[in-house]
């Protein structure tokens, strides 16, 4: 049984402790049983209050006793002015909900001048709420009494059981029967490598544009948490769109007690929403505030795990792609590459030898060959010096590759041949030696296009 079932304090209705209401092992403060509540296992708490105090229940979980709580006797009488908490860690179990508990009452005496009954005003689980008498509320009872029907089986029917029976609690008293798991793992990640104050990275888990919950981490080593998993069970079906992780406390400064550089950002390496599973380097997952160092802080797909600025990482189901590879050389020769006459990225040429490089450009959606473009754009010839671009191949997808060599489907306008100079053309060779550009035809008939299965 994957269960740790020790109650770990039980208060009395001031919030004194009675050291004398059941003889259990005491644990250390729940804050210290997992980084993150609900991760390592479940924090259960129950409210009861009695109307003789010496009643008599059980918390159950998954069917399964967890306790069994007997007010009888000099020392064990449950609160009767007050609610009183009772709490348990639930070990390897960080998913907890309500349909998972039910509590029984088991010592029902109604005789003259001595009732007892027991009110059960709520549990809380890793600190959500699950009240037994909110007007929405699915929990169901069997011991509960009403004037207009007397002790009868039924949902939302009051927080008290008037006879022996039980509450059996839903998944949430206001939810869908549904729920959606979100969990990620995340990272405080920063200069210093000692504790600094106050240098917290803050974070909220949004739905819909909602904040649903909220989070802290801090840099450096220190008492405090750096890193850990964090776990929210939403209401009803959340779609993978409907959900962002947002950083909103970034800092970039010099700390003015030890003088360290402060760079406070956040690391997400992993965000599980339902059944899938997202990793922000990959192109199915948008940021806000990633720094890269061709282009700084900017929005777009797949530019890394961390926010470097204030900003969020939003997700949706993976996306087609088509990946472009141009495989070239060049003396710093300038390139863009174009989708429908649109630049979608630029390059410069690493090598003026015949050492090529691939640059590479990842689309959205399935992208034909004959949308591509290469144009070269910083065409240069002096008395001792000529700029071209040496385009060797050029790959759209995994399957298709296309040699300006050899294909008659490569079509170029800035190519020079000593017969006609620099001319448009197809198959007029892998070099542009001015300022034009090589595009593809790939239904031009007799061609040596290289197809691979």
């Amino acid at each position: 049984m994957n269960f740790l079932s020790k109650l770990f304090s039980s208060f009395d209705s001031n919030g004194s402790k009675n050291p004398e209401i059941l003889q259990v092992d005491t644990l250390e403060n729940r804050q210290l049983l997992s980084t993150v509540p609900g991760v390592d296992g479940s924090t259960l708490s129950v409210f009861v209050e009695g109307s003789t105090g010496d009643e008599a229940f059980t918390v159950s979980y998954q069917g399964e006793q967890l306790a069994f709580f007997s007010g009888q006797g000099p020392f064990n009488s449950i609160s009767t002015d007050g609610l009183q908490e009772f709490q348990f860690f639930i070990e390897d179990d960080p998913f907890v909900t309500g349909d998972d508990i039910r509590i029984d009452f088991l010592n029902d005496v109604n005789q003259a001048g001595y009732d007892r009954n027991l009110r059960v005003d709520r549990i809380e689980i890793n600190d959500r709420a699950y009240f037994t008498e909110a007007a929405s509320s699915r929990v169901f009872s069997t011991g509960t009494w009403r004037p207009e029907d007397g002790v009868v089986d039924g949902i939302a029917r009051g927080d008290t059981l008037h006879a022996n029976g039980y509450f059996q609690f839903a998944l949430s008293y206001a939810a869908p029967t549904q729920t959606t798991l979100i969990s990620f793992d995340a990272k405080a990640v920063g200069l210093p490598d000692t504790f600094v104050a106050n240098n917290s990275v803050d974070f909220e888990l949004q739905i819909n544009g909602e904040t649903v919950d909220r989070n802290r981490l801090y840099v450096g080593e220190s008492s405090f948490p750096s890193e850990g998993t964090f776990v929210y069970r939403a209401q009803g079906d959340v779609r993978a769109e409907d959900v962002r992780i947002v950083f909103n406390n970034d800092r970039y400064t010099t700390d003015p007690v030890t003088g360290e550089q402060v760079d406070t950002n956040l690391q997400v390496t992993e965000v599980r929403i339902g059944k899938e599973t997202f990793d922000p380097n990959q192109s199915n997952v948008f940021s806000t505030g990633t720094w890269l160092p061709e282009d700084g802080i900017a929005d777009g797909f797949g530019r890394g795990n961390v926010l470097n600025g204030n900003g969020y990482f939003s997700f949706s189901s993976p996306r087609e792609t088509t990946r472009i590879d141009v495989e070239a050389y060049g003396a710093g020769a300038e390139f863009d590459i174009l989708i429908d006459d649109v630049v979608v990225d630029s390059f410069t040429t690493r090598s003026r030898t015949r050492l090529t490089d691939v640059y590479t450009f990842v689309a959205d959606g399935d992208i034909a060959p004959d949308r591509i473009k290469i144009a070269f754009k910083n065409d240069l010839l002096t008395d001792d010096f000529d700029r071209n671009l040496t385009i060797d191949e050029i790959r759209v997808g995994p399957n298709l590759v296309y040699d300006p060599l050899s294909s008659n489907r490569v079509f170029s306008t800035g190519t020079w041949l000593p017969e006609d100079g620099v001319s448009p053309g197809f198959g007029r060779g892998t070099t542009l030696h001015a300022n034009g550009f090589m595009s593809i035809d790939p239904d031009r008939e007799v061609g040596p296009t290289l197809q691979f299965a």
